[in-house]
């Protein structure tokens, strides 16, 4: 991954790159029909 100076990419970066945590945020913030279009599996 490139390194990133920025605090707030850090943070999206480590925080997403935990899968539970990226889907938690996908379903909490996109649209019901959206999400269920995902694979997130």
């Amino acid at each position: 991954m490139k390194k990133v100076n920025n605090p707030h990419d850090n943070f999206f970066r480590k925080s997403f790159s935990v899968k539970e945590v990226a889907l938690g945020y996908l379903k909490e913030f996109l649209d019901e029909e959206i999400v269920q279009e995902l694979d997130l599996d």
